[in-house]
């Protein structure tokens, strides 16, 4: 049965959410989160859906896979026929079973390993893969920054994100001439010394830091550096790349380089709007998670209100759409329902995520 179907008279159709509401991911969970609820008041304040009332369901996975795993259940024992989320990669891939039983549409924001496209499926993604980025990082580590020698540091926690982005930057960084010395992988909690990886760094010396990890953990790691050797070219994907980082950071992210599919400071009219509505919502700044989920619920209401209710028919309503304006730039979806949208690499200068390319 289909999303509005299941819906009678002018009950509210529920749209869930899943994603790390709290813990050191919570950065990434509880702004994907905030961006969802944004797209559906703004839908509620322009009447609803269908004349329907939206709302919204948000679960906490606790960014472990049981917790993925319940999220999911809990969504469809309420009737949940559409989800956002979820938000890492590594819970996407644990909670798959589970997914392919909901029954409904999933669409998440952030979710990046390539492991997962090229299916006609339920599930949608509004964020590039891990290939596309890692080989765009690469390609600017190796020929605008002129590294030579990388030591990468992983989060076993959100594990294919990790392996999926370390494999594709490795790959097209020794193309290149460039080569990975060490790789380091941690679990969240286990240490915050940082130790092993600190004594790999005096050992090698390479010439950049390769951060696959969350905001927090990419912050911690760099004031450690920034303490015990001289500068070192920090670079990541997306996933560090918040306000969390920035804060926890300080001056020790500085010059950090990141591939993403966004920029804070630009004049794109549906940037500068979304970004004053959160601001004026919330009291803070957006990160990309919360446009990312902005994007998602947005495109998924849109869908359901054409009566696009079912992964077949949703996938039909992408195709026929064409191209949507985004949040950060224009995108569109192939003929599996995976996104077709633009690379930039960012920098952190002053304190703010500005934009090289």
């Amino acid at each position: 049965m289909g999303a509005l179907a299941s819906c009678q008279g002018s009950d509210p159709l529920l749209i869930g959410y899943v994603g790390p509401l709290t813990g050191k991911y919570s950065d990434l969970g509880v702004q994907g989160r905030n961006g969802v609820r944004l797209a559906i008041e703004h839908v509620n304040e322009a009447g609803g859906l269908r004349g329907r009332p939206v709302r919204l369901l948000a679960v906490n996975d606790f960014s472990t896979s049981n917790g993925t795993l319940e999220a999911f259940r809990s969504l469809a024992s309420q009737g949940v026929r559409a989800a956002v989320g979820p938000m890492t990669s590594g819970q996407a891939v644990a909670a798959w079973p589970v997914m392919q039983d909901f029954d409904g549409l999933i669409i998440s924001p952030t979710v990046a390993t390539p492991s997962l496209s090229g299916r006609r499926d339920f599930f949608f993604r509004v964020i590039s893969t891990n290939v596309d980025w890692g080989e765009a990082l690469a390609d600017y580590a190796a020929n605008v920054l002129r590294l030579r020698s990388i030591v990468s540091v992983g989060d076993k926690n959100n594990a294919e994100y990790v392996k999926t982005f370390i494999e594709a930057f490795e790959r097209r960084f020794t193309q290149l001439g460039g080569k990975i010395a060490a790789q380091i992988f941690f679990r969240t909690g286990d240490r915050d010394d940082w130790k092993p990886l600190l004594d790999t760094l005096d050992t090698y010396s390479p010439d950049g830091l390769l951060l696959v990890t969350s905001a927090r953990d990419a912050a911690d790691i760099a004031r450690k550096v920034a303490v015990r050797r001289s500068p070192i070219q920090l670079l990541g994907p997306t996933w560090p790349a918040s306000r969390d980082l920035l804060f926890f950071g300080g001056p020790a992210v500085e010059n950090a380089v990141f591939a993403t599919g966004f920029v804070d400071h630009s004049d794109y009219p549906p940037l500068v709007k979304f970004q004053r509505d959160y601001q004026a919502r919330y009291g803070y700044n957006p990160s990309f998670a919360a446009a990312y989920g902005y994007e998602a619920a947005t495109i998924l209401l849109r869908g359901l209100e054409v009566g696009a209710d079912s992964p077949d028919s949703f996938r039909d309503f992408l195709s026929r759409t064409g191209e949507f304006e985004g949040v950060y730039g224009k995108l569109r979806f192939d003929e599996y329902g995976d996104v077709v949208r633009s690379t930039r690499i960012i920098r952190v200068e002053n304190g703010e995520f500005v934009n090289q390319q």
